[in-house]
């Protein structure tokens, strides 16, 4: 059984489309963080403290002093997440309109859009951070950044193309990413 979800695994990465190898890749370094934190917290006994150490130098600090010694953090903090339902939530939103752009823009396209999103939303989000300070050190992470990135990309190159929503019915693309970002931005302040 394993050996042919190894196979599938290999396929996809080596024949597969950009979107289905960043999903197969974040969802392997999900599947290692869970595991380093498991293990991490049973080595330790319950303390979570160097798994936080080592997700936070992975993560982009918010302080503008500490971001210089972290330079990497604005590529890393794209594949780690900590809760199952973000990955989900970013893995299908970066399924589903990954192929879109795709469609249009090219395979190869992707990925680049995908890394200047991260770099892009990570940029925006410690300026903005320090200009509305927490008051505390803090960390960002998540390919939230990178998928909102092709989910605009989408429906800039094709804001008319019609989607079908379950309860909805078809619906365009541009109503469905202006509310989509519209619930990211407001799960930032929450």
């Amino acid at each position: 059984m394993f050996d042919s979800v190894f196979k599938d695994i290999k396929y996809e990465l080596t024949r597969g489309n950009t979107v289905s190898k960043l999903i197969l890749i974040n969802c392997c370094i999900f599947l290692i963080v869970v595991l380093t934190r498991i293990i991490i917290t049973s080595i330790f006994g319950g303390d979570s403290g160097v798994f936080n150490q080592v997700v936070h130098w992975l993560s982009i600090p918010t302080l503008f002093e500490n971001i210089i010694y972290q330079p990497w953090s604005f590529f890393t903090y794209s594949f780690i997440h900590l809760s199952l339902w973000q990955i989900l939530y970013n893995m299908l939103l970066l399924y589903w309109f990954g192929a879109i752009a795709g469609d249009l823009i090219g395979d190869r396209r992707i990925f680049p859009i995908y890394v200047y999103g991260a770099l892009i939303g990570g940029l925006f989000a410690v300026v903005c951070l320090n200009i509305i300070p927490l008051g505390h050190q803090a960390y960002i992470y998540g390919a939230s950044a990178s998928v909102m990135a092709i989910l605009f990309a989408a429906a800039t190159l094709a804001p008319d193309y019609l989607m079908r929503l379950t309860l909805i019915g078809s619906v365009r693309i541009k109503y469905i990413v202006l509310t989509l970002i519209l619930i990211d931005f407001i799960s930032i302040m929450f």
